[in-house]
């Protein structure tokens, strides 16, 4: 096993990787970060290896199901309409996932390497939601007029928050329970993430959050004997629901009181999905070739995929739409063994139950935020996957130092 030293520069690089890879357009310093990680990581490995004689191993979880959706992706490439567009989207979308994913699977050898996980995450988020911030008390805005945090737009911004506030949460329940120094920055750090989301102005983030909470809620519902213990969380989803309420009033005017139905049908969500489903359904067993913008590629004139509807602003719909329904289905089997990977050793150990508390809260916020747009591609793929290997690691930990019970 690599002592610390030998860990500090894998780490310290995958450090600088975490705080990179929210931004739009860092793709240079994205894979620089990537490269110097993978770098310092396997020379270590070679280190480890030529003093100790001991081979390394290498964790590739959920290994065939990546494999089945890159093959179902690249025999699309058949009749895909763009294939050398769709070639590229592969690699990037589903090799450099897998990628992100097994390098935070291998990366994270140790249990203690949680406190390093999680100090990144809280530097990083402090960095960028301050940026927000600063920007938002200025009166200006960090793109197309809106407010998302470095170079980087609403959508991007608010699926970062939505990805990282479990882990912000973990942080801080670690504090309090130790009652370290830092539990109260932390504290003001999560409530300065909610008050993000909130001048973003995105609806569907704070869905998102409600729906993490409610997975937080239904893991503690058997813990909780007395009313008032379910009050805070109470309360939250209830300021979650008048926020929400609010933006709605603010998008709808004066057809605020028709609903989410209208809200959808006046921003050209519903009809766009009502087509780009039943188009590909006409050849369900293949789409139009993997990539986010496979639907403008296949119906370039169409009234309905002008302007920003390149895509079908929903990630089932756009797997659909690219890779028919057995890549969708792949794509679906995957999230669910991840999720079933997560929960299936949550009482073996205490860290493994946080561990999949957290990962389960993730995969529902990730899920129900892009159900109205699909952001789950590039920069918030990656974070997302490499967070879940992570997990997984920390929980493979948890499981190697847990006694067995005679």
């Amino acid at each position: 096993m690599m002592n610390w030293p030998a860990c500090f520069w894998p780490l310290a690089s995958a450090s600088l990787l975490l705080l990179v890879l929210p931004l739009e357009g860092s793709a240079a310093l994205r894979n620089l970060a990537l490269l110097l990680c993978c770098s310092a990581f396997g020379l270590n490995l070679w280190r480890q290896w030529s003093l100790t004689g001991e081979r390394p191993r290498f964790q590739l979880p959920l290994w065939p199901l990546w494999g089945l959706y890159a093959g179902i992706a690249a025999i699309g490439l058949a009749w895909a309409v763009d294939p050398a567009y769709s070639g590229k989207e592969i690699r990037l979308e589903i090799l450099f996932a897998a990628l992100y994913f097994w390098l935070g699977a291998n990366l994270l050898r140790r249990a203690d390497d949680l406190r390093w996980l999680l100090a990144s995450l809280c530097s990083g988020n402090l960095l960028l939601v301050g940026y927000t911030l600063n920007v938002w008390l200025a009166g200006g805005a960090t793109k197309d007029g809106l407010i998302g945090t470095y170079h980087t737009g609403v959508g991007n911004f608010s699926t970062y928050l939505v990805t990282i506030l479990p882990f912000l949460a973990w942080a801080l329940r670690q504090a309090w329970i130790q009652r370290q120094g830092w539990r109260w920055p932390l504290l003001l750090l999560l409530a300065a993430n909610f008050f993000a989301i909130y001048i973003t102005a995105n609806r569907q983030a704070i869905v998102a959050v409600a729906a993490e909470l409610l997975v937080v809620l239904a893991w503690l519902a058997p813990r909780l004997r007395q009313p008032r213990q379910w009050l805070p969380v109470l309360l939250v989803l209830a300021v979650l629901a008048g926020v929400f309420q609010q933006q709605m009033s603010k998008r709808l005017g004066n057809e605020a009181g028709s609903g989410i139905v209208a809200a959808l049908e006046r921003d050209g969500r519903l009809p766009i999905w009502k087509f780009a489903i039943g188009e590909a359904l006409a050849h369900p067993w293949h789409g139009g070739g993997m990539g986010r913008e496979s639907l403008i590629r296949q119906y370039p004139e169409h009234p309905l995929t002008q302007g920003v509807f390149v895509h079908a602003h929903n990630m089932l719909v756009n797997r659909l739409v690219q890779l028919g329904v057995p890549g969708l289905l792949a794509f679906v089997a995957l999230f669910a063994a991840l999720a079933w990977a997560l929960w299936r050793h949550r009482r073996v150990a205490p860290l493994a139950r946080q561990v999949a508390v957290v990962g389960l809260a993730v995969c529902a916020g990730v899920w129900v935020k892009n159900m109205t747009d699909d952001f789950f591609v590039r920069e918030q793929a990656y974070l997302f996957w490499f967070l879940a290997g992570a997990l997984l690691a920390l929980q493979r930990q948890a499981l190697a130092t847990t006694t067995p019970q005679s």
